[in-house]
């Protein structure tokens, strides 16, 4: 019975779904065809790399979309779209009336109601999902209306570029600035917030917060073809105004906060920018409780001893390259170095190599 009727709602709601899901979405509604969104950021990073501009790319797989919707959510989602009391009844009963049972030791326990997510397999749920997406979008254009996201600007098209959604995928498009990336975590950490849906911090975004495990890899991965990672990406300091004083790694050979655990405890303001911390005169501190004790005098003496000597530049903050004249990173210059003789038995293992039968190239696509 419950097939019948999610099918005769969803034939129903796939009429008027369209007018109220916006163009960024690209997949189950009637007309659109999922490719266009792949298509769209094709184009745009050609005409990036052509013109030679620097843009911020942030892909967003949701993890286990279905299960994760909030029904109260999407409920307020279609009041704002118009849809009536009694259709709403209608989904909320939907929804409502699954049942789960879990298997212990292959039998399965007594039946118990569900509080959000949806049915897999169920022709309601996908529709339904791009409903809940469509918060998203909202949240989206209405941020960068108020200027607090920058999407890409196309100028022969006089038209901008700020996110995509295909499925359960989402892809921002944007200017390269620190405040655009905070702002997005933000924008996700709102939209999780109420949707359920991801869970997304500012720090997961910035390469020098990423969690260890996943930092200590890459380092890994790089020492053992002898690269070291600090020198391959390096911080560029000019006004000192982008960058953390304790958190991030810019001078010496770890972030001020694990060399002077001590004097981090009682920095007031802990995401103080070098520049809150450098000034024409010397350090310029602001504690929590002047340092007194042995430890915490010595680390002062240290810090100073560091930093007392550092100037400032006009110039805006920024990454280095350190394999390349220039300062720009390029995959080629990376590549060089991991394709020299010494580093080939290393990474026979895990290289990519071009001269790969076109059938097998074929059976890998297709598995």
């Amino acid at each position: 019975m419950y097939k019948v009727i999610a099918k005769a709602l969803a034939i129903r709601l796939k009429r008027t779904i369209g007018h109220n899901i916006d163009e960024v979405q690209s997949a189950f509604v009637e007309g659109r065809n999922i490719h266009d969104g792949p298509i769209i950021v094709n184009e745009l990073c050609s005409w990036v790399k052509k013109t030679k501009k620097k843009i911020l790319l942030f892909k967003v797989d949701f993890e286990k979309t279905f299960d994760s919707v909030n029904w109260e959510f999407l409920d307020s989602i279609m009041e704002q779209m118009g849809y009536g009391s009694k259709w709403r009844t209608w989904i909320m009963g939907c929804l409502k009336s699954a049942r789960a049972s879990v298997l212990v030791n292959g039998s399965p326990t007594v039946e118990f109601d569900l509080g959000k997510g949806l049915r897999q397999g169920d022709p309601l749920s996908p529709l339904l999902f791009i409903m809940v997406m469509e918060g998203l979008n909202v949240a989206m254009k209405s941020a960068c209306d108020k200027g607090i996201f920058k999407g890409v600007r196309i100028p022969r098209e006089d038209m901008t570029i700020s996110h995509l959604f295909y499925a359960d995928d989402a892809l921002f498009v944007g200017e390269w600035s620190r405040s655009n990336i905070h702002n997005l975590a933000r924008i996700l950490r709102c939209f999780q917030i109420d949707s359920k849906l991801i869970s997304i911090s500012p720090e997961c975004l910035e390469l020098e917060h990423a969690p260890m495990k996943y930092k200590a890899g890459i380092r890994h991965a790089l020492r053992n073809i002898g690269i070291n990672l600090e020198h391959v990406i390096k911080k560029n300091i000019g006004r000192g105004d982008d960058i953390m004083f304790w958190l991030e790694h810019w001078i010496g050979g770890e972030p001020l906060k694990s060399a002077f655990p001590g004097l981090y405890q009682l920095e007031k303001k802990k995401r103080c920018l070098i520049v809150d911390r450098i000034r024409d005169g010397g350090p310029s501190w602001d504690w929590i409780s002047h340092p007194q004790n042995d430890v915490h005098l010595e680390e002062l003496h240290s810090i100073v001893a560091m930093i007392g000597s550092f100037q400032l530049q006009t110039s805006n903050d920024g990454w280095k390259c350190g394999i390349t004249v220039d300062g720009e990173f390029q995959v080629a210059a990376l590549r060089k170095i991991i394709d020299k003789p010494q580093n080939q038995v290393m990474m026979n293992r895990v290289k990519w190599i071009r001269e790969v039968p076109i059938k097998v190239t074929c059976f890998i696509w297709k598995a």
